[in-house]
């Protein structure tokens, strides 16, 4: 028998991946199919079985619409965030600019 990867921090990654899954309304199989990855892969790194290489989290992550950089942060994956996430990635850079221009201007 396989020894389970015990890295908290691909515990925390293994759990909001679920979460996004499941905030997406979608299944670990469509991810895996639409990430072009097995199945098998998805499904044993989401079980704590394997680890899951760096290029096949970035498809993951691409699937999902998050970024992998909070992918091992606790709490990170919330509704509100991935709402947010998704409003910044249809910002142009121009109108995502005016944005962070109104937000430090305001007072604290």
């Amino acid at each position: 028998m396989k020894e389970k990867v015990s890295e908290p921090r691909l515990a925390t990654a293994r759990q909001n991946i679920r979460l996004a899954i499941a905030l997406r309304d979608t299944t670990a199989t469509e991810v895996s199919r639409a990430a072009g990855l097995s199945i098998n892969a998805l499904g044993s790194f989401l079980r704590g079985d394997t680890s899951i290489r760096y290029e096949n989290l970035l498809k993951v992550c691409d699937v999902l619409r998050i970024p992998i950089g909070i992918l091992h942060v606790s709490g990170a994956i919330t509704p509100a965030r991935l709402e947010l996430q998704s409003a910044l990635d249809d910002l142009s850079q121009d109108q995502l600019a005016a944005v962070m221009t109104e937000l430090s201007q305001r007072p604290n």
